[in-house]
């Protein structure tokens, strides 16, 4: 008979259990995913720092569009595709037309990150961000997502994918003159 709980293989003692447990029954070996393994669901929810959002500049073709991980900084130039999946690298497993752009570095799958968390759309209205059914959600400025629905976003935007924290950033490219 076939089972659907996902099973995982203790590393120190080899003691088989629900990936649903936190430790090997057996010698209590905590869990760890690794990158490959499914999205936990989170025990906590994400930490939602204070936003004020002034800016209301629009998206035009020459702008790029960077996110920039909270509170480490690091920044993340996206590419300038029609749309992007926001998630986990998850090595041939990316079933969908779209670049995937993976934020491991950023220790997505800690984060609780699904592979395919979420799609930014470059459309000719502005940039549009949709959750693909994540396993723990994405916010747009502290208000939840519904999944599969498109949301406009606008420079300066804050996102928190799972408890992951990013900003959203337009800026012009200086284009060299023409000769």
């Amino acid at each position: 008979m076939a089972s659907d709980i996902a099973m995982v293989t203790c590393a120190r003692c080899g003691t088989r259990y629900s990936a649903d447990r936190d430790s090997c029954p057996n010698c209590t070996l905590a869990f760890l995913p690794d990158e490959a393994s499914h999205t936990r669901p989170l025990k906590r929810l994400p930490t939602i720092p204070p936003h004020s959002s002034s800016a209301s500049e629009e998206l035009t073709p020459h702008h790029v569009v960077l996110l920039q991980a909270l509170p480490s900084g690091m920044c993340i130039t996206l590419p300038h595709n029609a749309a992007v999946i926001l998630g986990r690298d998850a090595t041939n497993e990316l079933q969908s037309n779209y670049s995937l752009v993976p934020l491991d570095s950023l220790d997505a799958q800690r984060h609780g990150v699904s592979r395919q968390h979420c799609l930014i759309e470059r459309r000719a209205s502005g940039l549009t961000i949709s959750d693909l059914g994540s396993t723990n959600g994405t916010l747009l400025n502290e208000h939840r997502l519904e999944q599969h629905r498109p949301y406009t976003l606008v420079h300066g935007d804050r996102l928190i994918l799972g408890t992951l924290h990013l900003a959203i950033f337009f800026g012009a490219v200086d284009l060299p003159p023409a000769p």
